[in-house]
This record gives structure tokens, sequence and C-alpha cells, in this order.
């Protein structure tokens, strides 16, 4: 997350001149800024990642708008027609703003899962066919690396373990006190994704035949809910050429709640787009089941030194949640 006092120093005015926008006031929101200018609301950003890798982001969001999907991305270039600015400070774009409430999920912003299946399903399919310009940059050509990201987080999960031991804080003793579960946990799923890998890869090669790209940062904060009460998607800093059941098990995992009932509705919402094999399904709570908030909670801790006590305390009363939906799976068609 950006702070303001990171924006207070990075040059905002110069960055818009560059675009040769009169802008007459702007905004920290979230990682962005909303700037106010006589042609609407922009969001101005800060790409996390390298700028090499923005283009792939660019051509997406031309590529889904031509598509016809749904309050697509529209990202401005600037007045010599680059896609962003480049600044001592990283890689800048400009995009307009999708007015309306993010972060659904919750109170007033509550919308049917329904839709939010069916936006899923509908992104992956106005997706396929894309074919960047200049190719796909590597880092965003993610085909078929479950298996290997999976093994490494378990290792991580491994070493976050040993620390927790060794460690004399709340949080450590916390940790360590479930590192029996969530590594028998971690270790049944790398078995059972090798027992699948051929299903796997088979399901990676189909969808890479249709060259469909992925969100993967399809969360509530992501979501709009527009002033015509449609749903725009948002941010996708993120995106990559992956197989789709990677965004179908984050979108349960963040909007199920871990009830069964609400992992329906968003799966029929999605099927509405793009069927699901049973296979896909099997592989999506195969990946479900991995440990995946105690290695975030455990990155959190001893990769960057923050160590999230009530975060892990909340996860704790609540993994039992999961722990029932798991249960439930095959009840879930």
């Amino acid at each position: 997350m950006v702070s303001r006092a990171q924006w207070a120093k990075w040059p905002v005015a110069d960055i818009l001149a560059e675009y040769q926008i009169n802008w007459r006031r702007w905004e920290e929101v979230g990682p962005c800024l909303k700037v106010t200018t006589p042609r609407g609301l922009l969001r101005l950003k800060r790409f996390a990642y390298s700028r090499d890798e923005f283009p792939f982001v660019y051509d997406l969001a031309q590529h889904l708008a031509h598509r016809g999907f749904s309050n697509p991305e529209r990202i401005l270039t600037t007045c010599e027609g680059q896609l962003g600015v480049i600044t001592e400070h990283g890689f800048f774009y400009l995009a307009h703003w999708q007015e309306g409430k993010a972060g659904l999920g919750k109170g007033a912003n509550r919308v049917p899962l329904i839709e939010v299946g069916e936006l899923l399903g509908s992104l992956h399919q106005e997706s396929k066919g894309f074919h960047p310009q200049d190719g796909v940059h590597v880092a965003r050509h993610q085909w078929g690396v479950w298996p290997s990201k999976l093994d490494s987080r378990y290792r991580d999960l491994v070493y976050f373990s040993q620390l927790a031991r060794q460690g004399g804080s709340p949080f450590d003793y916390l940790f360590a006190q479930g590192a029996s579960d969530f590594l028998d946990h971690g270790q049944r799923v790398l078995e059972r994704l090798e027992q699948q890998v051929e299903i796997y890869h088979g399901i990676v090669g189909l969808d890479q035949q249709d060259q469909c790209a992925c969100h993967r940062d399809f969360i509530p904060q992501n979501l709009v809910l527009t002033p015509r009460k449609g749903l725009a998607l948002i941010d996708f800093d993120n995106a990559a050429c992956i197989e789709r059941i990677d965004d179908i098990a984050k979108m349960i995992r963040w909007f199920s709640s871990w009830q069964s009932e609400s992992a329906k509705e968003l799966l029929f919402g999605y099927q509405r787009r793009i069927p699901l094999q049973d296979e896909e399904l099997q592989l999506v709570w195969t990946f479900l089941e991995f440990p995946m908030e105690y290695w975030q909670l455990g990155r959190h801790a001893y990769l960057r030194g923050r160590a999230r006590l009530g975060a892990l305390r909340r996860w704790i009363a609540a993994s039992c949640g999961k722990e029932r939906f798991l249960a439930e799976l095959k009840k879930v068609k």
C-alpha cells in the first residue's frame, strides 16, 4: 500500500504534465490518486513491477475493450504516445476512474455472488485469443506453475515454523502451535497434486490453446459497484497468462466466506459464461486446501518483519469454517 508520505515525495504535477492535463485537485484512495480534471475523474497509480511488463497490462485492457467486456479499464497514453511516465521513483500510469463503491461483499456494498462469478467468467471468456503486440513478457507467462509454486511455499512454511519455534513472541507461539497441522495439510496437497499432475497439465494445455488471461487479484477491493448497479473490475497490474482455475480458486477463497452455498452461487454465475469440468473443480479444491493463510501470515512476520498477531488470532478462530467447507466440497457442483 502506498502511503501519504510517499505520494508527497513523488512528482505528481510533473507526471500529469506529460498528459497535458489541467488537474483541479487530487486525493489518495487506496494505492492510487483520484485526480479531478476537466476530462473527468482519472486514476494515477505507480506500477509495482518492471515497466517492461506494463505493455502486457495495457494490451490486455485494449483487448478486453475490443471484445466488449463490461466497464473495461481505459488507460491513457501521454502526449508523446507513451504508456506511462518513468521517474526515479518508478513507472506511473493514468487511467479513467471507475466511479462507484469498491470493497464489495459487506453491508450496503453486498452484491449477488452469482453476478460476481459471472463477471469472472466473462473476463475469461472475453480474454480468449489474447496476443500482446510484443509477445508475452516472461514474468507474465505463468502456465503450469502451480506445482512448483506450492512446493516452494510449503518449504517456506517449514522455514517459518522453524523460526517460530525459536522465537519468543505471542505470534511465534501461536504460529508454532499450529505448525504440525498446517504442514500436514500442505504435504497432503502436494501429494494429491502429484497424483493429479497429468490432469492438471491437460487443463493448462487447453487454456493455453485458448490464450486466456487471468486477473490474478480478483478480490472484493478490486470490484466496484457502479452507479448503474453494474460491476467493474479494476487493477489489472497482476494479470498474467495462467490457467483459469487460478482465478477461480482465489474467487472462492475471497468471496465464499467458506460457505458451500456461497461457493455454489459463485460457480453457477461463472458457468453462465464458461462450463467447468469436474477435473477443474477437483483441482480448485486441492488448491484451496493448501494453508495459504498461514503462508501469507508467515511471510509478513518472518520475511517482512510485520507480525500480525490479531490477524493470526482471527484466522485461527475462523479456520474451522474452512475445514467444514472442505469437508462439504462434494456437495458443491
